[in-house]
């Protein structure tokens, strides 16, 4: 399964509580519609159904099954910039520092 890198858990956290969305919603990493290549990270109430959650987060992570197995070795990392304002995630082998 996916895992989070303590970055990307704490970026995603940040996200998700700075939304307007209730307690308890969480982010959903997806196929982007159109571009087979390429993940869409959406802020979401619940999941979808098959949806897979991670485990641990701090707040709740859901991943589409058609991606989870394909990215089942890895781990999404985040930066930050000097800001605190943008956020950029990318996927890292997933024996990086997990939470």
């Amino acid at each position: 399964m996916l895992t989070l890198t303590p970055n990307a858990d704490a970026a995603i956290s940040r996200i998700v509580d700075a939304s307007p969305l209730p307690n308890g919603s969480g982010l959903r990493i997806a196929q982007s519609p159109g571009h087979d290549d390429a993940l869409s990270l959406t802020l979401v109430e619940q999941p979808e159904l098959g949806d897979r959650e991670i485990e641990e987060s701090s707040v709740p992570v859901y991943v589409e099954p058609a991606v989870a197995d394909a990215l089942s070795d890895r781990a999404l990392d985040a930066e930050i910039d000097p800001e605190g304002e943008t956020v950029s995630f990318m996927l890292v082998s997933g024996s990086e520092d997990a939470v």
